[in-house]
């Protein structure tokens, strides 16, 4: 076995592998087929990576960066990647982003802690959150 010039070249065969084996199962397992299949199709499919972080952290930057980096443009077996920016967490009056089903890329500049509500200067040494709004 040669070895392989690229990621590419190295996920090749066993893609091919994993194609032949739904193929052989269809007539005899349509259940385990199916679930190959499944798995080929999530392998291939596009791919949303999300920039996530709080206000001020940099996702806009870093979502540009990723963006324009070939080396984060496409998935092993060629499917592009889609890099898009979540809206800020942890903004008071509203509720943060779903991030469910997506690859995250989570922004944090500093430690993480709460948010003390401006209205509360006694956040910090109480550690509770303001009743009042």
């Amino acid at each position: 076995m040669l070895p392989a010039e690229s990621i590419d070249d190295a996920c090749a065969e066993p893609i091919d592998h994993l194609r032949a084996l739904a193929y052989r199962l269809t007539s005899i397992d349509s259940g385990a087929a199916e679930a190959v299949h499944s798995v080929l199709g999530s392998l291939s499919a596009p791919l949303e990576l999300v920039v996530a972080g709080r206000a001020g952290v940099g996702r806009s930057s870093l979502a540009r960066i990723l963006g324009r980096d070939d080396r984060f443009s496409r998935r092993v077996v060629g499917a592009p990647v889609v890099v898009t920016e979540s809206r800020a967490f942890d903004v008071p009056g509203t509720s943060n982003p779903d991030l469910g089903r997506r690859c995250v890329v989570y922004v944090v500049v500093d430690a993480v802690r709460d948010v003390a509500p401006s209205h509360c200067p006694s956040f910090r040494s109480c550690g509770r959150r303001c009743e009042q709004g």
